[in-house]
């Protein structure tokens, strides 16, 4: 029932995605990050759609971004359609699964000869 989730990442994490970030999309609310916006979990917000991120360690960029979702609670913070698709489980497993079959090299005997 709350009006937006807040996923937060600092920066000297930004190869890292929280695995809430995934929940967070799937539930289809609105979501606000505090993260890097040259990381990966920031990324992971845009391509979802969401545009309301400010750095974490940022609290002149922060300040305004809450006002702007308290003022408009759905002005870039609700992710989009198919990015609640793609953050099940489900897909998320079948995105392994066609990295892991990408990366996969076949084992082949060697002649010792």
């Amino acid at each position: 029932q709350a009006d937006a989730l807040l996923v937060m990442q600092a920066a000297n994490c930004n190869a890292q995605i929280p695995a809430k970030l995934y929940e967070y999309l799937r539930a289809g609310r609105p979501v606000v990050g505090l993260a890097d916006p040259q990381g990966d979990t920031a990324a992971v917000l845009r391509q979802a759609g969401i545009t309301a991120i400010a750095a974490l360690e940022d609290a002149a960029a922060i300040a305004p971004l809450l006002a702007a979702v308290l003022g408009n609670p759905e002005a870039g913070t609700r992710p989009a359609a198919d990015a609640v698709h793609r953050a099940s489980r489900l897909q998320r497993t079948a995105e392994l699964a066609r990295h892991l079959a990408r990366v996969a090299q076949p084992v082949t005997a060697t002649d010792p000869a």
